[in-house]
């Protein structure tokens, strides 16, 4: 499993909000002998999303690991900086542009700080293929994820479309919400992009209730990317009343949270649906 992960630049994260599973490509990471997801100050949905119900799935150089999350916000950088942040500077190379910026570590100050999901796994890793395709639905109430290699003839489904799934994925206990997810990258991963059909499965076949995204790669002109970099920077202040809820929860899980005189400002934020979270 942890060798899998290593190699793997790309893979895809599962959780579940409600009923409902969620799902979007992420950089996979290993922590000792276990994998690991971050997102940064600025992209945070999937990670309080997450705490609230800590029960995952990640499929990353073909194997499936479900599992518990466990989160930590990494205030000032430490368990980010050295093996994790190397291990991501190699597979997603924009983090190693940045890092190798002169003062990085005051003006990207919330790149470098990360909210850190480590995952203890609750059932033997399972082989199961690329993650290029996948479906996405809830197993036993757990999120799962199924390969779909050679499938791309799903992906043009619309709204109302019912799509006929392989028969391995036709059982009655995954029947309910589902997400069937693509996702491309180029080679330099400055061009993410994903797909997402929603909908219900029942019997092998999903109804396709939505449609978001599009696998068109669009590499950004460098002035394009120093306005996401402004943009998102600003979105980690605003998420700052939110971050620190976040930590007092992750460290004290049986404890409400303090009231925070800024809480009216981001209790309810949406982060924008990125292409892929870092």
């Amino acid at each position: 499993m942890v060798a899998s992960l290593r190699h793997a630049a790309v893979g895809v994260l599962a959780w579940r909000v409600g009923t409902a599973p969620r799902a979007c490509a992420v950089t996979p990471l290993v922590c000792g002998d276990k994998p690991v997801v971050t997102s940064t100050f600025a992209l945070m949905g999937k990670m309080r999303q997450i705490h609230a119900d800590p029960r995952v799935a990640l499929l990353a150089g073909g194997t499936l690991v479900q599992a518990d999350a466990r989160i930590h916000v990494d205030r000032n950088g430490d368990a980010f900086r050295g093996d994790l942040l190397d291990q991501e500077s190699a597979k997603f190379p924009p983090t190693r542009q940045l890092a190798a910026l002169p003062g990085h570590d005051r003006w990207l100050r919330w790149y470098f700080r990360r909210i850190i999901a480590t995952l203890d796994p609750v059932a033997p890793a399972e082989e199961v293929g690329p993650d290029g395709i996948v479906l996405v639905a809830l197993r036993g109430g757990r999120p799962w994820i199924a390969a779909l290699p050679g499938h791309e003839h799903l992906l043009g489904a619309q709204p109302g479309n019912q799509v006929h799934l392989p028969e391995f994925v036709s059982g009655r206990e995954l029947d309910g919400p589902a997400v069937l997810l693509a996702h491309r990258e180029n080679t330099a991963m400055t061009a993410l992009a994903q797909l997402r059909l929603s909908g219900d499965l029942k019997s092998g076949r999903l109804l396709v209730r939505g449609r978001s995204g599009s696998l068109e790669l669009r590499p950004p002109r460098l002035l394009a990317q120093l306005g996401d970099l402004r943009r998102l920077g600003r979105l980690a202040s605003a998420n700052k009343a939110e971050i620190d809820r976040l930590a007092y929860a992750a460290r004290h899980p049986q404890r409400p949270a303090p009231k925070h005189r800024e809480s009216g400002l981001t209790a309810h934020k949406t982060d924008p649906p990125p292409a892929k979270e870092s």
